[in-house]
């Protein structure tokens, strides 16, 4: 059975410009309900390449559309998705922290 991740997307300011909306992964839960909360760099959805090619993130794009919605959602993971978001031992983890 595949592991099943409740990824918390987030409208925030971009770091670029206080105008400019972007999508942001504010936290992932596991099922067992422990959860990772990203560090402020990481969570422009551009940091997150391997779960942009999702189809679930495509459909939950298109229904964030001011700044402070929020969605959530669970998603299984993907062998790749597995390697972005666990280490070896299967502890959450991403870019390497």
């Amino acid at each position: 059975m595949s592991k099943k991740l409740q990824f918390m997307f987030k409208v925030i300011a971009s770091a670029k410009g206080n105008k400019t909306n972007v999508v942001a992964i504010t936290n992932i839960m596991m099922e067992d309900g422990k959860s990772y909360l990203f560090a402020q760099e990481d969570q422009p959805i551009s940091e997150h390449a391997e779960l942009m090619k999702t189809e679930h993130y495509k459909r939950v794009k298109q229904s964030l559309v001011n700044r402070r919605d929020e969605r959530s959602i669970w998603i299984s993971c993907t062998a790749e998705l597995e390697k972005v978001y666990f280490n070896e031992d299967g502890n959450i983890m991403f870019k390497g922290h």
